[in-house]
C-alpha cells in the first residue's frame, strides 16, 4: 500500500505514472522544492505562473487528425449544447475545476490551491483539439441519440476522448518546460522534479495516447469497430454531472503494471457521463486487447450498489474533468471532493468511505 503524503514514494515512482494531476501534488516536494523560498523568489514565482498561462492561451495547435494541417479550433470534449448545457443554472454556467495555475497559486503561503469555479459552458472543457472539417467527425453523437448498437458513435466518441487526453499531455509538457527553465533561472539550478514531469507526459503520449488514438483512427478509416470494447448504460433521468476522461483499468495500482512494462501502453478504458433533460447516457469502452484487465468493470456494471459508488470515483476522484449543476455542486462538501483528486501518491488508496456520493441512481 501506498503511503499518504511520502514523499519517498514519488521520488521512486515510474514514470508513466504521473498523470495530469501532477500540478495538484507537487507540494510533495515542498521540503525541496517550497519549504525556503524567499518572498522575492515567490513574486518571480507568481510572475513565471502568469507568463506561462498567457503563453499557452494565445499558442495554436494543428488538428489532432491524423495527416491534417489545418490549425485546431476551440473543441470541446464535452458538448456544449448537450450535456453541458443539461446541466447548467439558468446563466449557462457550470462549476468544473480551475487548473489555471497562476491562479490556483496563494503567494503569501507558498502553495497551490485548486478549487472549482463557476464557469460559462462556451469556455468549460475545451481543448485545442481539431480543425472545423474534422469536428464533424462528432456530429454522429452530437446530433443524433446514442443508441445501444451504434459502434461507430462508440468509437467517435473512444476517439475524442483519447485526443483529448493527449491534448491536455500536450499542454502540460509546454507548460511544464517552460516553468522548469524558468524556475532555474530563479532558484540558481536544474528543476528535477519538474523535468521528470514533462518526460512522463512525453512517454504517456507516446505510449499510450497515441497508440490507442491510432487504432481508433483506423476504425473510424476502415468502418470496423470489432477491436472496440463498449458498455453503454442509459439512467432515466439527469444527473447533473457531465464527464469525459480515460481512467487507468488498474486504477490506484497502476503503478506496479506500469514498472513492469515500461514501453507498453497502460491499459484503461474512457469514461463518458453525457446527461439530458430526460436521460443521462454511461458510455465505457476500451480496447478489446485490454478485456482481461476490464472483468472488474464489467461486474461492478451488473452490480447497482458497485455502479453508482464507481461512477462517483471515476466522476470526482479519478478524473479532474467533471462539470456539475452548480446547485449540486453548492450542496457537497466541495473541499473533501478536491482532496480526492490529488493523485494517489498524495491521497493514498481509496477506501470506499473516501468516495462521496454526490452521484445518485
Amino acid at each position: 500500500m501506498y503511503k499518504r503524503n511520502s514523499l519517498k514514494n514519488m521520488e521512486h515512482c515510474p514514470l508513466e505514472t504521473i498523470d495530469d494531476r501532477w500540478p495538484l501534488y507537487l507540494n510533495i516536494k515542498k521540503r525541496t522544492i517550497l519549504r525556503m523560498h524567499t518572498r522575492a523568489e515567490r513574486i518571480l514565482r507568481k510572475k513565471a505562473l502568469v507568463k506561462v498561462e498567457k503563453t499557452l492561451s494565445k499558442k495554436r495547435y494543428k488538428c489532432l487528425h491524423e495527416g491534417c494541417e489545418e490549425l485546431a479550433v476551440k473543441s470541446h470534449s464535452q458538448q456544449k449544447n448537450g450535456p453541458l448545457r443539461s446541466i447548467a443554472d439558468d446563466n449557462n454556467k457550470v462549476y468544473r475545476l480551475d487548473d489555471d495555475l497562476q491562479r490556483s497559486y496563494e503567494l503569501d503561503k507558498d502553495d497551490f490551491k485548486f478549487n472549482f469555479a463557476l464557469k460559462g459552458i462556451v469556455e468549460s472543457s475545451v481543448f485545442p483539439g481539431f480543425c472545423n472539417e474534422h469536428e464533424k467527425l462528432f456530429s454522429i453523437f452530437e446530433n443524433e441519440e446514442i443508441t445501444g448498437n451504434n459502434n461507430q458513435q462508440f468509437c467517435a466518441l473512444f476517439y475524442r476522448t483519447h485526443c483529448y487526453e493527449k491534448s491536455r499531455k500536450r499542454r502540460e509538457v509546454d507548460r511544464w518546460s517552460q516553468l522548469s527553465k524558468d524556475f532555474a533561472d530563479i532558484y540558481g539550478g536544474p528543476q528535477y522534479s519538474i523535468d521528470t514531469a514533462v518526460q512522463a507526459h512525453r512517454k504517456h503520449i507516446r505510449n499510450t495516447s497515441d497508440y490507442q488514438i491510432k487504432i481508433a483512427y483506423n476504425m473510424i478509416k476502415n468502418g470496423d469497430y470489432s477491436p472496440l470494447t463498449t458498455k453503454h448504460v442509459v439512467i432515466p433521468k439527469n444527473l447533473n454531472v457531465s464527464c469525459s476522461s480515460t481512467i487507468n483499468l488498474h486504477l490506484d495500482d497502476f503503478p506496479a503494471y506500469a514498472a513492469k512494462h515500461p514501453d507498453s501502453p497502460l491499459p484503461g478504458f474512457t469514461f463518458n457521463l453525457l446527461p439530458g433533460k430526460q436521460n443521462t447516457h454511461i458510455v465505457f469502452s476500451w480496447l478489446k486487447e485490454f478485456d482481461t484487465y476490464a472483468q472488474w468493470l464489467n461486474e461492478a456494471i451488473e452490480n447497482e450498489d458497485q455502479f453508482e459508488r464507481f461512477l462517483n470515483r471515476f466522476a470526482f476522484c479519478d478524473s479532474e474533468d467533471a462539470c456539475i449543476n452548480p446547485t449540486l455542486w453548492n450542496s457537497i462538501d466541495s473541499e473533501q471532493v478536491i482532496k480526492n483528486m490529488h493523485h494517489t501518491y498524495v491521497r493514498g488508496k481509496l477506501a470506499d468511505d473516501m468516495i462521496p456520493t454526490i452521484i445518485e441512481l
